[in-house]
């Protein structure tokens, strides 16, 4: 027990591996006007509940042994930023983008499609049986995905639309944000926001384009 313990094959250290690569403290970006732009690393926070979202990356859903397990961590007190629950903003291929887009420009804006990146330490291998041996290669880098609702992919327990994280950057892949409705109260706002920079001082819909979902968080 001591030998496996010390080499690091027992599956408490293995699990001991994971949570210290999953809570690791990562920097947030800096912004002096407070807008987002591609690159930053930002905390995505759920209004109501206060929860913030989270993924385990070495958790495998049903789906296919190429997606991992997204999570929200209720009321973090105090909030910090940990590789989990840190997501960078990412251009997506020129393919995926919006005809309007503009290679020249770094701020995101309402509208705007986009990727949501784990935060890098997440990339690198957790040690396993011999600690001495490691590997200078990073895992794949996941994106916050989602698909179509069907018998296979519904969440477990609420039985709604999954979001999970997954190495493919595709159309299940690509989000944007807009102005929550208010009904005919903020008809205009919404429809003149677009095109406008995203602000972090501003509560946002994320919605998911190939499905046109939100993003919600099932208190």
């Amino acid at each position: 027990f001591k030998k496996r313990s010390a080499a690091g094959s027992l599956s408490l250290r293995k699990l001991e591996n994971k949570m210290a690569i999953c809570n690791e403290i990562v920097p947030l970006t800096y912004s002096a006007d407070g807008y987002l732009r591609f690159g930053d690393s930002v905390i995505l926070q759920h209004d109501t509940s206060g929860s913030i979202l989270a993924c385990d990356p070495f958790e495998h859903v049903q789906i296919s042994q190429d997606t991992f397990f997204v999570t929200t961590i209720a009321n973090p007190s105090p909030l910090q930023a940990k590789a989990r629950n840190t997501f960078r903003i990412m251009r997506p291929p020129k393919h995926l983008q919006n005809v309007t887009d503009r290679e020249d420009d770094p701020v995101v804006r309402v509208g705007q499609p986009f990727v949501l990146a784990c935060s890098e330490p997440l990339l690198i291998p957790p040690a396993s049986g011999n600690t001495s041996t490691m590997s200078n290669m990073l895992l794949p880098t996941l994106y916050l995905c989602s698909t179509k609702k069907n018998e296979r992919t519904a969440t477990k327990r609420t039985n709604r639309q999954m979001v999970f994280m997954n190495s493919s950057l595709d159309c299940d892949a690509i989000w944007y944000v807009s102005i929550p409705s208010k009904g005919k109260a903020n008809g205009t706002e919404r429809f003149l926001s677009v095109g406008s920079p995203v602000s972090n001082s501003v509560s946002y819909q994320l919605t998911h384009r190939q499905t046109n979902m939100y993003l919600t968080c099932d208190m």
